[in-house]
């Protein structure tokens, strides 16, 4: 990442971390904790990146939200087309392929198999948790929502960005590493770096950068708090490593040396979450630390630790004068400005941008679970409604004898046997029967007019087997025309009591002719008949 000497805003944290690092040049020996900021500065760093490993994906209750309506919707479907889904078998295994061979069925069957299956599964697994839609009998209106509904916790379901997580995770963990450990993978007991020639790989003894500086957090920490033969072992803190057989550089020993100075980032900085904006923030802090010249002659600049002295020695990781535990980052100077680039800090960005995404997800995924659950109010409303009315038709049914056409007569009668006893008609209300002070003598006690109603709708609607009483019959005329002068009681939102269409119920348009039918189911047997259609309900 190349920075220049503009920075963003700091943190308080941050500013408190650099409050310590931006000191006076050392003259005299590097002592235990002199690293302590530098370190505090990288940590808050390397902090940030580890604790974004342990993401894990959340799909929260999307999945099976979706899928208890898609069960829903299946346990109303017709009893041919479920028996064509299994439970447990895959497309190629399943009744559902050949017959969508076979038949001119919608293309994307396949694609919805995957939610069908786990619909059924769901049946399987808990046949008492939909019984109820089973046994109930849902309006045409109702079938029609319900497959609505259905479709969208099916797009929810299939949302491609619940599927995103094992390949941005995996990226993720390969972006933090290749900025920790220079590598792909977790480096924690990789040997490297490895020699004597510490200064080489973290800063010449000519002032020069180090061949190594930049290459990795893991790096960079140990050129600036790792031992030699005990000495400066506590550069950056009190338990950064103190024992000679943690010394940095020897072979065999890298592992146990950084294990400790990266155990300790915690305790020495927060941990923010990885997002581009903490990111960046972090990194603008840290260069702002390194940026601070070092050393009484070199006047070395973008140094990660303290440099006593002339510099001469280098990051040799030695207390000696003129040396110290550091890092010397390469810098150049171009159109009037010095620059310092650091390959770790340009992958950590990246690792940043990987976090942001995932972030991203889940706020879709909050949104996806949300919507789904608005989506199962409206089915829950649907079941509802259907006991509501079952106990509207419970108790029409207490009083079917007074409404019906064939008994309203007798009904009269019965009113009228009360003469002109208002007690004795009181008693009688439940059979419609009302008291009318201003009616015809020795009839005061008569039918209700909204009992008299209710027998003349009964009659307009007709019964049994789909016949309109003494309206006309939709299917007895040929014509457009003829239709559209059938007599009858018209529909609530409709324009006529019948209609014209193509294709016949169960029949395929294609097979049928144009014919007149009703506007509205008008039995329970047509219900029924439209409650097993498999293109309401298997969108």
């Amino acid at each position: 990442m190349k920075m220049d000497r503009t920075h963003a805003a700091l943190s308080t944290q941050m500013l408190c971390i650099f409050s310590v690092v931006l000191q006076d040049v050392v003259t005299a020996n590097v002592e235990p904790g002199d690293n302590g900021g530098y370190y505090a500065s990288t940590c808050a760093i390397l902090n940030m990146l580890l604790g974004a490993t342990a993401q894990t994906d959340n799909q929260g209750e999307v999945q099976k939200i979706a899928t208890e309506i898609g069960a829903i919707n299946l346990s109303v479907a017709d009893e041919a087309f479920r028996k064509l889904i299994k439970h447990d078998a895959d497309w190629d295994g399943a009744p559902i392929k050949a017959e969508h061979e076979s038949k001119e069925y919608p293309p994307d069957w396949k694609a919805k198999y995957p939610f069908w299956r786990a619909a059924k599964q769901k049946l399987h697994s808990s046949p008492d948790q939909f019984k109820q839609w089973q046994e109930g009998k849902l309006s045409t209106s109702a079938k029609h929502q319900l497959r609505q509904l259905a479709e969208q916790a099916y797009a929810d379901y299939s949302d491609r960005t619940l599927q995103e997580f094992p390949n941005l995770k995996r990226e993720l963990d390969e972006r933090i590493n290749e900025a920790v450990y220079g590598t792909k993978t977790s480096g924690d007991d990789t040997q490297t770096p490895v020699g004597t020639a510490r200064a080489t790989v973290c800063g010449a003894t000519n002032g020069d950068a180090g061949t190594g500086a930049g290459s990795s957090l893991k790096h960079d920490l140990l050129c600036l708090c790792g031992a030699v033969s005990n000495d400066l072992g506590k550069v950056c803190c009190e338990q950064c490593g103190t024992a000679a057989a943690n010394a940095w550089g020897a072979a065999g020993t890298v592992a146990a040396a950084w294990q400790p100075i990266k155990d300790n980032c915690p305790a020495h900085a927060g941990t923010s979450v990885l997002t581009t904006a903490n990111l960046q923030q972090a990194v603008s802090a840290f260069y702002t630390a390194i940026s601070k010249k070092q050393s009484t002659t070199r006047k070395k600049q973008y140094v990660l630790g303290l440099l006593s002295g002339d510099g001469t020695s280098g990051c040799a990781g030695t207390s000696a004068n003129n040396g110290g535990a550091c890092v010397i980052y390469k810098n150049a100077a171009a159109g009037g400005k010095t620059s310092v680039s650091i390959p770790w800090a340009d992958k950590a960005l990246k690792a940043a941008e990987t976090a942001d995404k995932l972030i991203k997800r889940q706020g879709t995924i909050q949104r996806l679970e949300d919507r789904l659950r608005l989506l199962n109010v409206s089915v829950a409303a649907l079941i509802h409604n259907i006991a509501d009315q079952a106990s509207a038709q419970a108790a029409a049914s207490d009083t079917s004898d007074n409404t019906s056409p064939g008994q309203q007569t007798k009904s009269e009668s019965e009113c009228n046997a009360a003469k002109d006893n208002q007690e004795a008609c009181k008693k009688i209300e439940y059979k419609g029967c009302v008291f009318d002070s201003e009616g015809e003598k020795g009839k005061k006690c008569t039918l209700s007019e909204q009992a008299k109603k209710a027998a003349e709708n009964a009659a307009a609607a007709g019964a049994g087997d789909g016949t309109a009483g003494t309206t006309g019959k939709c299917s007895a005329v040929q014509t457009l025309d003829d239709c559209a002068k059938v007599p009858g009681t018209i529909p609530q939102g409709k324009k006529a009591f019948c209609r014209w269409r193509s294709g016949k119920y169960n029949k395929d348009k294609k097979d049928e002719g144009k014919f007149c039918d009703s506007s509205f189911f008008v039995n329970k047997k047509l219900v029924t008949t439209a409650a097993a259609l498999v293109n309401l309900v298997s969108f």
